[in-house]
């Protein structure tokens, strides 16, 4: 089996509809985020730690079944995950100022490992899309860090198209892993 990469990592042995499935929902998600973004933050706040848990296990899985290197920073990105979400979700009304660190240091960290994976593999796949969606993460957080007083209706317009590229980068993923799949071996 091959080093897929942090976003790939997390994809490396899965069937392709189950990439597909999460990359429609990271869309799904992000949509929601920007159509209505000042009537729900608190339901942001919400979707955000659900998702931040739920990929922060996901991630911590597939690091724990990767190369030493990279894999020990798949884990921290997906530790955060969970300990960030599960954050939000103890305290999402007033956690607003807290959902701004969170998301912005855990795009960083989730961008610096899939850099690393993407650079320093072995047998990455698809490294472009790889390089490319650590740039967004790295990019996003490190806007969303540098200003943490920005308002709701900002971060919700960063996290939707952060998760909007994210969706749309594991839906390109899924239709690769299909084509792979489908290749006579």
């Amino acid at each position: 089996m091959t080093d897929a990469g942090v976003g790939g990592l997390r994809w490396n042995g899965w069937p392709w509809i189950v990439v597909l499935l999460f990359g429609v929902a990271s869309i799904g998600v992000g949509v929601l985020t920007i159509v209505w973004p000042g009537q729900t933050f608190l339901v942001l706040s919400v979707i955000l730690g659900v998702y931040l848990v739920v990929f922060g296990i996901f991630w911590m899985v597939a690091g724990f079944a990767a190369d030493a290197g990279h894999g020990l920073l798949v884990v921290f990105a997906g530790l955060m995950g969970v300990l960030g979400g599960v954050l939000v979700l103890a305290q999402p009304i007033r956690g607003g100022a807290l959902v701004v660190l969170i998301i912005g240091a855990y795009w960083v960290v989730w961008g610096v490992a899939q850099l690393v994976t993407s650079i320093f593999g072995h047998n990455v796949e698809h490294r472009g899309w790889h390089l490319v969606g650590s740039l967004f993460s790295i990019a996003a957080g490190i806007v969303t860090l540098a200003w943490p007083q920005i308002t709701a209706l900002v971060i919700a317009w960063v996290a939707g198209i952060w998760l909007i590229l994210v969706g749309a980068i594991d839906i390109g993923r899924s239709f690769e892993i299909r084509r792979m799949e489908q290749a006579p071996t």
